[in-house]
This record gives structure tokens, sequence and C-alpha cells, in this order.
């Protein structure tokens, strides 16, 4: 994972971290059972063999996302969360867009306290009610496809959209506006999505090969039913123009490699040896940006 060229990892986290003093607070919501009580991370000590057994936990509960989901995705869940664990404080307030199984953000509940909001298609709400309950996760159901204007609890320090905004046939300011809107001044926006330009698909490309969905899907409306069709992608510059376009500045952009468990095929290998050389052909892009 490498941040932008134009500033260090360590110098847009020590710059951008709030003044918020540090101290447990209750996860628990009006209306909500109570959470698990938080254990919050010394110095941010929390190592990935915790969190990928925390993760593979929470999956064991769940029936749409299983094990084989998470072990997946582990790797890109994990470069997320420790960005996101450079910027949160202890029972800071976090509004998720498109949470669907929520790993990182009760991740951030548990170590850290942190008190989540999390919007979604309301079906999505409704599958994951009883996991959001133990959380305290506030679940508010809303279309993420069209404009969305809720009578949210805030403002927040933080926002979220993970692996969402390639899901959504809007252009991306329509995603990223409403979650600006009701972040405070100097709070924290961190989104994920696919490269649209990483190693994969330039290959993909090269012999002919189609690099979306077979479009009698990708044109179809937007639904809990079809989350897992990717409309659009994007490249790091497209992103960045909507932050700007939403009041946010861009702080860096992080480019992550993410090939699941024990790839070790002579592909892979010569993936990853691209993607050394070149992270700006790495498959994840991890984007943060602060309120103005």
């Amino acid at each position: 994972m490498q941040a932008s060229p134009t500033r260090s990892a360590a110098a847009w986290a020590d710059s951008s971290r709030p003044s918020k003093p540090v101290g447990a607070v209750s996860c628990g919501r009006e209306g909500h059972e109570p959470a698990a009580s938080p254990r919050l991370a010394s110095e941010r000590g929390v190592c990935f063999a915790a969190f990928r057994r925390f993760c593979l936990d929470e999956a064991a509960r769940m029936q749409r996302h299983g094990e084989a989901y998470v072990r997946k995705g582990i790797r890109r869940y994990w470069a997320t969360f420790r960005i996101c664990a450079k910027l949160v404080r202890p029972g800071d307030e976090i509004l998720s867009a498109g949470a669907g199984g929520a790993f990182i953000e009760k991740a951030l509940s548990h170590w850290y306290g942190a008190r989540v909001t999390a919007v979604e298609f309301p079906q999505a709400v409704q599958a994951h009610a009883s996991d959001y309950r133990r959380y305290g996760i506030r679940g508010m159901g809303a279309n993420l496809a069209a404009p969305w204007d809720l009578d949210l609890d805030g403002p927040f320090d933080m926002a979220l959209s993970f692996q969402v905004i390639e899901h959504l046939p809007v252009p991306p300011q329509e995603h990223i506006a409403p979650l600006a809107a009701h972040l405070r001044p100097g709070g924290h926006l961190v989104l994920s999505t696919p490269n649209f330009a990483r190693a994969s698909n330039l290959v993909r490309l090269a012999i002919g090969k189609p690099l979306l969905a077979d479009p009698r899907l990708a044109f179809q409306p937007a639904s809990y039913e079809r989350e897992h069709v990717h409309r659009r992608e994007y490249v790091a510059e497209e992103l960045v123009d909507a932050f700007a376009h939403c009041g946010l500045e861009h702080l860096a952009t992080h480019y992550h490699l993410s090939l699941g468990p024990f790839r070790t095929s002579p592909r892979t290998i010569a993936l990853r040896l691209v993607c050394a050389v070149v992270p700006r052909l790495r498959n994840t892009l991890i984007l943060v940006g602060r309120k103005r």
C-alpha cells in the first residue's frame, strides 16, 4: 500500500487527526441493544491476526457474507482498517454508506468505541439488523442510487464508503455529496473502490476481454438484489475531482494489492512484481479526504 507521492502516509495521518480527547464512550443507541463493551486498542496496537479472527468470527454469524467472502477480501479490509485507525478517536461518530456486513465498522466500534450509523438499502438493513444491534449500529434505510437526505444525528467525525461507489449508476459526486454534507468541518471521508487502471484490466483489454458486467445487468436499476454488479469503475483522478466538487480536501490516495490468500501461481507472482514497481497498477484505491 502506498500513499500519494505528494504526501507521505505519516504526514497526512499526523496532520489530520482531530484533537478530541481520548476516552471510552458507550456504543449503545436509543432503541438498540447495547453493543459489546469496546476493547480500546492500546496505542492503536491491533494486529492483523486479531483483526482477521474478529472478521471471521463475525462472518460465521452471518448468512449473506460467509467466511469465504471474508478470506478473499481480508487483506483489503485490513489495509482500510489501518487507515481508519490512524484517524479515529474513541467515541467518534461515524457515518457509513453501503456498509453491508460492516466488518470494518464493527471493528472500529469494537476496538475504538466508535458510534456508527449505517445507511443502506432497506432490505440490507433488515438482513443485518441483528448484527448491527450487537454493536449499537444505527441502520437507516435509503436508496443509495438516488439522492438521500435522512434525519441523522450529527455532524459526524468520519464518513466511510467501502467498495460501494462502483455498484451505483450515478456520478461519484452524487454518492459522496451527502456523506460530505453530514461531516463536521475537519471530519474525514475514507473511500475504497476497485482501481479501474489496475494491471489485470490492462491485460484484459490487451486480449479483447470485457472489463465490467454484462450490459444486461449493468444498465438495470441498482438494488439490494443486484448489489454485486459493477456499474462503473474509476481511476484516482476522477475521485479526487469528485472530492473537490463536494468540498473535501484530498489528503492521500493509497494503492493496495489484494489477491486473496495463498496466491502463488506464476501469474500472481508476476502481478506482484509489476505492482511493486508500479504501485498505481494495484487493484484497490483507498482515498482519504477532509472537509474544509
